[in-house]
């Protein structure tokens, strides 16, 4: 889609941002699992075994087998955790807001919308029954949106009110001194469950692009949605092997030779890269689009033209660009950056 909207260029820079986000966050989730464990270097190397196995040996299928008793798991901690939160909570905290930090947390809450990545793998593995795309895509979507307002009403409700209250306040760590063994249990099961399913859903869409990338580059052209299991061409199977291991072992090695912060890392890609990539250049593909829809049409209206549609264009570019410049006020390399950029064009043009 992008060489075809964007050019040679444009592809290139969607394949390297792509890869390089999609390689920060599962470093993150590497760096969560370590510290999950008390520090143990092993857990994300098992974790990362038992993922590439999968992978390799069930495919797709066996990839959406483990993720469903993951699912359960996080659902029913999350359902114990809530209902602590809001034992603990008070109803009245959530008539109050405070705007002043939204720039700190927009980057996140954008990297927390971004889970779109997974449509050219829902697209294949349903075969392209647009009908079925859509109704995963709509259903599915409601999941985490239910659970996302629920867990910031729980959180909110925690949080005292007035200007500085709840700074350095963490509600995990009252949810865990209401209860017993039950939800203390609750709380590193929700984490895990969090952790290994947004791990292996990247994972597999990673696994899928490279799987396709490779075979382009034999020059094979498979039937979208075959399983990675079959040997068909004499090769199929050693393809798929070789783009699990290039999905999984670069994070790996990133997290034991450059550890980082886990938060960081999330507010460092919600807000540069993030918002290129999901932000910035899906615009610039649809008008693209347009543009050639147009040509081929010889018409200035094209029949799936939607109203506003410049309106709301503009206003997604605006927004990815506001999202980077709040996060930028409170970075501070980004605004050593910013500042060497000015006084490099007083230079120039004054």
């Amino acid at each position: 889609m992008a060489g075809a909207t964007l050019g040679p260029g444009g592809a290139a820079l969607t394949t390297l941002l792509y890869l390089l986000l999609t390689y920060t966050v599962m470093v993150a989730y590497d760096v969560k699992l370590t510290e999950l464990f008390g520090g143990s270097d092993a857990a994300p190397t098992a974790f990362t075994l038992f993922v590439g196995w999968l992978l390799v040996v069930g495919g797709r299928s066996g990839a959406v087998r483990a993720l469903r008793p993951a699912m359960l798991g996080l659902l029913l901690s999350f359902v114990v955790l809530c209902a602590a939160g809001s034992a603990a909570g008070d109803p009245a905290n959530l008539a109050r807001s405070d705007w002043a930090g939204a720039g700190e947390v927009m980057p996140i809450a954008f990297l927390a919308m971004v889970f779109h990545k997974l449509v050219p793998t829902i697209c294949s593995a349903l075969g392209g029954d647009l009908g079925r795309i859509r109704t995963a895509l709509g259903v599915g979507s409601l999941v985490p949106l239910g659970m996302l307002l629920t867990w910031s009403g729980v959180c909110l409700s925690i949080v005292p009110g007035g200007t500085g209250a709840g700074v350095g306040l963490d509600p995990l760590e009252i949810i865990s001194t209401t209860g017993g063994p039950v939800l203390h249990a609750a709380i590193p099961a929700f984490t895990l469950g969090a952790v290994a399913t947004s791990y292996l859903g990247n994972a597999l869409h990673l696994s899928d692009f490279g799987r396709a990338q490779l075979r382009a580059l034999g020059g094979r052209n498979h039937r979208a949605g075959n399983d990675a299991r079959r040997d068909e061409a004499g090769g199929v199977r050693p393809v798929a092997a070789l783009s699990v291991l290039m999905a999984v072992a670069p994070p790996l090695y990133v997290t034991y030779q450059h550890p980082a912060d886990f938060l960081r890392i999330v507010e460092w890609v919600g807000a540069y890269g993030m918002t290129v990539l999901f932000g910035l250049l899906p615009p610039l593909m649809y008008l693209s689009l347009r543009q050639q829809s147009q040509e081929e049409a010889a018409s200035e209206q094209p029949a799936w033209r939607t109203r506003g549609e410049s309106a709301l264009l503009g206003s997604m570019a605006l927004a990815s660009f506001s999202v980077a410049a709040l996060h930028a006020q409170h970075d501070e390399a980004a605004a050593e950056v910013v500042q060497i950029a000015q006084a490099a064009m007083a230079s120039v043009f004054g």
